[in-house]
């Protein structure tokens, strides 16, 4: 690769280094001790999938509701009940 190349390219190589890496140092974790590093496997994959998981269920309640959500009567601020 030339220099040039490397230049421009720099920035996209450096999260992929950094992911080969991480993903060599779980293999090496998960040889010495595999029961931890499965339960923490899984303890970030529940984490990370919380993310678009509660994205979908946004996404599908603005479906069903059309986009309603806000609009009067909710978005009306409340009465007095006492006058």
């Amino acid at each position: 690769m030339s220099t040039h190349a490397f230049r421009r390219y720099r920035h996209s190589l450096v999260p992929l280094v950094i992911g080969i890496v991480a993903l060599a140092a779980m293999g090496v974790f998960l040889a010495l001790a595999p029961a931890p590093a499965a339960a923490g496997w899984l303890a970030a994959f529940v984490f990370w999938s919380g993310i678009p998981i509660g994205c979908l269920t946004a996404m599908m309640i603005h479906a069903l509701t059309g986009g309603a959500i806000g609009s009067p009567p909710f978005s009306s601020p409340p009465r007095r009940h006492c006058r």
